[in-house]
């Protein structure tokens, strides 16, 4: 039978083809195909296509057969019982008879594919490749007839493409029918409904069905909403992220652990498949790309923490790989970085904005999953990651300062979000560089790029994560030496502090290859010839370091065979500098004394030069013991240049020597102090190596002939006198001429030298005596005397200057005794209590301005400790010295001022204050520098019990040091001491948590000493409150206090409605008379002003998440979506906080607006705070606004109640106090104008005059615009915001009522006659415009006083004409 089938079909007789097909049943039907699809020959299709043509007459049977065939074929396609080929073939066949199918067939295959798409049983293979043709051709219809309705073709195409999509779909069809889907002709609105529908299944599938499903919907996003399948495949993959992490947190046996593993595993793997289909979609497609962007961008602003989530952030990275993308994500990234370090530090400042926002994961936790993710198969983000590092760490400040680079010394303890961010940035390149072998030799590349070449901007932070890196891997780093070989030949380039840097931070690499460091010593030989100054100092800072750490283990030779030819013993060092392996300690001999070689050339270069050597020889001897006689003998060579040998000779230098005159310039050329200074250390730790190695038989001519001389001079140095270096007041100090500049710099030599040797004189005795003290005593009596003649000389030569004083010669040059010396004579001053040494002490505090001077040197050191992180002169770079340095002087000074103020003795302010600074300065360094350290160095000062807080304690001492000087009688003049004190209090504040006992403890403290000391010192006043306020802030709510103390502020200063008596009482007892204004009230505006950003930034935090849930509705539900009614949200409850809180603001503005302020500066900061409110508020109706336009919500009560507050309360007062504060400026330009002289203080009163005025249109147009937003508001909301707001129509002129009233009734009792009434109204105009300003001010409570009368009279008087004009013009 087939076979006749067969062969009519392929004859062309139709009519015989047409009778045998009309005799056949079904059954015969289905046996001929099952047979053929048995023998694989190929026939089946042909049997088919027989079948086919042969019922093509259009009568009810052949439809019907036509149907069961078409059923049966599919059939046979979803039981996958044939080839493909064979399939293919038939499908072929299937489509080209959909066009002679009728439309009511068409719909019942239609309905059949429905049906199988909802059962799970039925497997649609191949035959789902027919749906898209009979959607096609039933859309081509004009009237069909679906369900007993008719409709045309589209319309039932849509309805039974609505059908499909609302029901349920099995899992294993999603992705046939997603790739079926392409096929299909689909309008906007169709292919949202499948793309939702589709994007709703990801849920349900399995990790390994998820990629090509992806896969899909970017393919089908060709056609359109391109933005609803990137934004929800993206926050798909987020979410799965939260919920992985989630799991694991919850994860408890170890099975489970497995489980958990396995699992995030599968969703890495699947995760890393779909960024790379995502990334060539993108790739192919740039509108695509654009609408990532912008997805990008929408994350940022509103929700930062998903934007950093490990597959956004991975997603984005892969994306920045796009060159056209690239600028754009990684600007974006940053942002959203930097953005969320913001946030922390806004929440950590502010109680009430930490309630308001949640808490959010940690940043670098965050990264840190995406560095992990990136080894298990995510390698296309490892670029990605680098370009981010490196452009975190490039946002790190501060700047350069006029193209210097300045230190990065942290000046808090708080790190800034561009250091955090710097920090990140620094984290991902150190984990990277272990995690990646690729990228290794391009990030060491370009961590040496930006130190060579980021000479204006810091690169500490690059510089320490380079030592990271070499301290971690040296032998990666050692793997691509070349690059680190390419950056010394830039040493000579870089700034000192760069270069010296970037060799501490590869020191460790010299010992470890030999090679490394000969080029290092190569290259520093050619710096140390190099014309420029810097070059060579960068090579002394070298040699030293190289110094320092290659210790020598066995002894130099002596000093007369150091000081042999210097080219033979050169080259020969050369040769053993390669015979030697690094690893063996005692080649490191030749090394040494190649290095002092070089360092000798030192001395025929400029004082920098010298400078750098002088300060850097200590620390090499103190780590390198073995050369420390050879550095003698080298200083030894170079002080005998200087020194007089003849004992009758003075002065006992050759001062001479050290200057060098070229022309009319004269230049310094040896730091002789720095190198007397030198030699008295190197001495002193010449001694202490000795006594440690106790070693007899070795005698070293050159540190004996040195300690005889240093004697000699410091001898003759106290006997002399200033006359002898012709240093006295005759001399001359201008710098106008050489021998001015030439007895200046002899002057500052001088008094170096007499520093150094009071140091000397000191610590070389064994033990002190009358006698010492009497030497030291003598020295600082010269060095005071030189000193004081310096300081007098510079001042007269700037008088007659015109005032301007030398910064060379007025500045004391910085002290050359050492922090070590200093503690000691601190020690001997004020601890010790050794009868022996009384009356050596009672010598020194005879002498007036030692102690002082002592004192000074102190905190110079800690000052220096603070801005730099170390100070000069010896050990002043070993933290761990300079840490007990710290405690021993805080110590002594904290003891020395709690012992005077409790024996009430009468003490010495400046020492006191110079003891209190220096104090604060110890607490500061150990908080920001050595912050591990704080509770040690607090235990060196006071008696700890067990179980209590350090901190604390030292607080509470300090608190009573402060109730102590409030209750003396004499308070007045130590309440300077009590600033010092609380700035200290705020240091310790930090290390206390903010949820602590003991933190509200202190801010009770706070404000009990704020309600009960009546304190009239406005520095005193201003930094109690300032304290109180930034603690109430992060730890309750301070707005109760500013409307308090706002109300004190009214209270004193009086109403400028003068016919209002205040009651005269104070919540606090810090704010009177001579505090009010302006300290306190100018300390309460500008925390207002704090508080207000942080209401805005609450607000800008619910718009971003209005903005993010607007683009998730619009996104899945489409533009015009309906509007849904929710109940009561987190939102909400955050919406009428902050509307409460708005309305506390309005409250202590009230209060403000209503007192008499000075005109000033206090005016103008309370109208830029009134601004700001009202661009606040401003805020919050466009906020309103945007929920009404994208009907996501309606506003509070509460927001009704704040409108009507400052309606009622404030915008009214606010116009009333404008008008006041012009009169009061009228009053001044007149009183200005009435001075003659125009003096500088009446010139610079109209300059703040003119610059209050420029506050006030800006606050009239902030109010105008919060206005407008209400209107808008009330048309969309349909509740009348404006009822209680009066609106004004003109600002051109004012009209005073009272002023107008009074007029018109003297008018009307005047007469009748048109002259006398013109005459009386100008009479009436005049006293009108001098009447005085308590009179013409508008009573309170009316209309504002800047408003015009909205309608007019129709007929206006004279009177009132000429009066508009008068008014306008006052």
């Amino acid at each position: 039978m087939e076979k006749t089938l067969i062969s009519l079909a392929g004859s062309g007789e139709s009519v015989e083809l047409s009778a045998i097909v009309n005799d056949m049943t079904n059954e015969e039907i289905e046996s001929v195909i099952t047979k053929c699809m048995r023998l694989e020959d190929g026939s089946t299709t042909e049997v088919i296509r027989a079948i086919f043509k042969g019922s093509r007459d259009k009568t009810e049977k052949s439809q019907m057969r036509t149907e069961f065939v078409y059923n049966s074929c599919i059939q046979i396609l979803q039981s996958n019982e044939l080839r493909s080929k064979a399939n293919s073939e038939i499908i072929g066949i299937l489509l080209q008879e959909i066009d002679y199918l009728p439309s009511s067939m068409v719909i019942k295959l239609t309905k059949t594919f429905l049906n199988d798409i909802k059962s799970a049983d039925s497997d649609l293979g191949k035959s789902l490749d027919l749906f898209p043709k009979l959607l096609s051709t039933l859309s081509e219809q004009e009237a069909v007839s679906y369900n007993e309705d008719e409709m045309s073709g589209l319309e039932c195409k849509n309805t039974l493409i609505k059908t499909l999509c609302s029901s349920r779909w099995h899992r294993s069809h999603v992705i046939h029918l997603a790739n079926m889907f392409r096929d299909v002709q689909l309008s906007q609105e169709e292919l949202r409904s499948v793309l939702n529908k589709i994007l709703g299944m990801l849920g349900q599938l399995d990790m390994q069905e998820l990629p090509p499903i992806v896969y899909q919907l970017l393919l089908l996003s060709s056609k359109g909403h391109r933005k609803l399948v990137i934004e929800r495949i993206c926050t798909f993959f987020i979410d799965q992220d939260i919920e992985c992490a989630r799991r694991e947190e919850q994860q408890g046996s170890s099975d489970l652990m497995e489980v958990e593993e396995d699992s995030s595993e599968a969703l890495h793997h699947t995760e890393g498949t779909v960024m790379l289909h995502i990334t060539f979609a993108i790739k192919q497609d740039q509108d695509l790309g654009r609408e990532y962007v912008k997805f990008l961008k929408v994350l940022q602003q509103c929700s930062p923490m998903q934007l950093l989530a490990p597959f956004s952030l991975a997603m984005a990275l892969s994306t920045a790989r796009i060159h056209r993308f690239q600028e754009q994500v990684y600007e974006i990234l940053k942002s959203s970085i930097l953005k969320s370090y913001k946030d922390d530090e806004k929440k950590t400042q502010n109680n009430w904005a930490r309630e308001m926002i949640p808490d959010m994961e940690d940043v670098s936790i965050l990264v840190e999953h995406s560095i992990e993710n990136s080894k298990a198969g995510w390698d296309q983000v490892t670029q990605g990651l680098v370009e981010l590092g490196f452009n975190l760490m490039d946002s790190f400040g501060p700047r350069s300062v006029f193209g210097r680079v300045t230190e990065a010394v942290a000046q808090s303890a708080v790190l800034s979000p561009n250091q955090k961010a710097a920090n990140l940035g620094s984290l991902i390149l150190l984990n990277t560089f272990k995690a990646h072998k690729v990228v290794r030799p391009e990030i060491l590349e370009q961590i040496l790029n930006r130190v060579v070449t980021k000479t204006s901007s810091p690169v500490s932070h690059f510089i320490e994560l380079l030592s990271t890196i070499v301290k971690s891997f040296p032998q990666i780093v050692l793997e691509c030496q070349l690059k680190v070989r390419e950056a010394f030949d830039y040493l000579g380039y870089l700034p000192s502090s760069s270069a010296d840097g970037l060799l501490k931070a590869l020191q460790p690499l010299f010992k470890i290859s030999i090679s490394l460091k000969d080029s290092l010593l190569l290259v520093l030989r050619k710096a140390m010839f190099s014309r420029q100054v810097e070059a060579r100092i960068v090579a002394v800072h070298g040699f030293l370091l190289v110094l320092r750490n290659f210790k020598v283990m066995g002894g130099l030779p002596s000093s007369q065979s150091f000081c042999s030819s210097q080219e033979s013993t050169s080259s020969q060092l050369i040769v053993d500098i390669h015979v030697h392996t690094s690893q063996n300690p005692n080649s490191n001999e030749a090394l040494c004394l190649e290095i002092l070689g070089n360092l000798r050339r030192c001395f025929t270069h400029q004082a920098d030069v010298r400078l750098a050597l002088y300060e850097g020889f200590y620390d090499v001897i103190s780590r390198n013991s073995k050369i420390c006689h050879s550095v003698i003998d080298i200083l030894l060579f170079q002080m005998k240049k200087y020194f007089e040998m003849n004992e009758d000779v003075m002065p006992p230098l050759r001062l001479g020597q050290c200057v060098i005159t070229q022309g009319d310039k004269t230049y310094l050329a040896e730091p002789l102090g720095h190198l007397v200074s030198c030699i008295h250390q190197c001495l002193v730790m010449a001694d202490k190596i000795e006594d440690e190695q106790s070693d007899e038989d070795i005698f070293i001519t050159g540190q004996a002939d040195l300690k005889a001389m240093m004697t000699s001079i410091a001898q003759r140095m106290i006997k002399g006198e200033l006359e002898d270096f012709e240093l006295d007041k005759s001399s001359d100090y201008s710098l106008g001429n050489s021998t001015g500049v030439k007895n200046t710099i002899f002057a500052i030599l001088v008094i170096g030298l007499y520093e150094v040797f009071m140091e000397h004189s000191f610590i070389m005795t064994n033990s002190i005596s009358v006698s010492v003290s009497e030497d030291i005593t003598k020295l600082f009596e010269n060095y005071h005397k030189l000193c004081d003649t310096l300081r007098e000389k510079s001042a007269a030569n700037g008088a007659k200057k015109g005032g301007k004083t030398s910064s060379v010669s007025s500045k004391t040059p910085r002290s050359l005794m050492s922090q070590k010396c200093a503690v000691k004579f601190l020690q001997l001053l004020f601890k010790d209590e050794n009868p022996q040494h009384q009356d050596s002490i009672a010598v020194f505090h005879d002498r007036p301005g030692f102690v002082e001077y002592i004192i000074n040197v102190s905190n110079q050191k800690l000052q220096q400790l603070v801005d730099r992180g170390r100070c000069d002169g010896a050990e002043g770079q070993n933290k761990e010295k300079v840490y007990q340095y710290c405690c021993l002087i805080a110590g002594i000074y904290m003891s020395h001022y709690s012992q005077k103020l409790q024996s009430g003795e009468t003490v010495d302010k400046l020492l006191t204050n110079a003891m209190l600074d220096g104090l604060h300065n110890a607490f500061k360094y150990i908080s920001i520098q050595q912050s591990e350290k704080i509770d040690t160095f607090l235990e060196s000062m006071v008696t700890i019990k067990e179980n209590e807080n350090t901190v604390y304690n030292m607080i509470k001492k300090i608190q009573q040091l402060i109730i102590n000087i409030l209750s003396s009688d004499d308070h007045h003049g130590r309440l300077k001491d009590v600033v010092s004190l609380l700035n200290i209090v705020n240091l310790l504040v930090h290390q206390l948590p903010v949820s602590s006992e003991n933190y509200t403890k202190i801010t009770e403290w706070l404000k009990k000493i704020s309600t009960n000391q009546s304190i009239e010192d406005g520095p005193v006043v201003k930094r109690l409150l300032q304290q109180y306020f930034t603690m109430l802030s992060k730890s309750s709510n301070v707005l109760v206090v500013l409307r308090d103390v706002a109300q004190d502020v009214h209270s004193l200063c009086g109403d400028i409605d003068q016919e209002i008596e205040l009651e005269e009482r104070t919540h606090y007892s810090v704010v009177n008379q001579k505090t009010a204004v302006p300290t306190v009230i100018l300390l309460v505006l500008s925390q207002l002003d704090k508080e207000l950003d942080y209401s805005d930034w609450v607000l800008n935090s619910l718009k971003s998440s209005l903005t993010l849930m607007t683009t998730t509705k619009n996104a899945v539900l489409g533009d015009n979506s309906q509007d849904e009614e929710t109940g009561p949200t987190q939102r909400e409850t955050q919406e009428r906080s902050l509307c409460g809180r708005l309305g506390t603001l309005t409250t202590v503005f009230h209060e403000l607006c209503q007192s008499t302020l000075p005109t000033g500066l206090t005016i103008e900061t309370l109208l830029k705070t009134i601004t700001h409110l009202y661009n606040t508020l401003g805020l919050m109706a466009k906020y309103y606004l945007m929920m009404y336009t994208q009907k996501l919500g309606h506003f509070s009560v509460r927001f009704e109640k704040l409108v009507k507050l400052t309606g009622t309360h404030l915008t009214q007062l606010i116009y009333a106090f404008i008008t006041y504060a012009q009169l009061s400026q009228s009053e001044q330009i007149q009183a200005d104008g009435k001075d003659k002289k125009k003096s500088a203080a009446g010139t610079s009163g109209s300059a703040k005059i003119i610059k209050e005025r420029k506050y006030i249109p800006n606050l009239i147009f902030s109010i105008e615009q919060y206005e407008k937003f209400l209107i808008q508001l009330t048309k969309k909301s349909k509740v009348d915001l404006m009822e209680h707001i009066k609106l004004s129509t003109s600002r051109d002129f004012r009209i005073n009522t009272a002023a107008l009233n009074e007029a018109l009734e003297e008018q009307s009792s005047s007469s009748d006659d048109t002259d006398g009434d013109s005459d009386g109204s100008e009479k009436e105009n005049d006293s009108t415009q001098n009447a005085p300003a308590a009179k013409t001010a508008a009573p309170r409570g009316t209309a504002n006083t800047s408003t015009a009368v909205k309608e007019p009279p129709k007929k206006k008087s004279k009177l009132q004409i000429k009066g508009k004009s008068k008014v306008k013009k006052t």
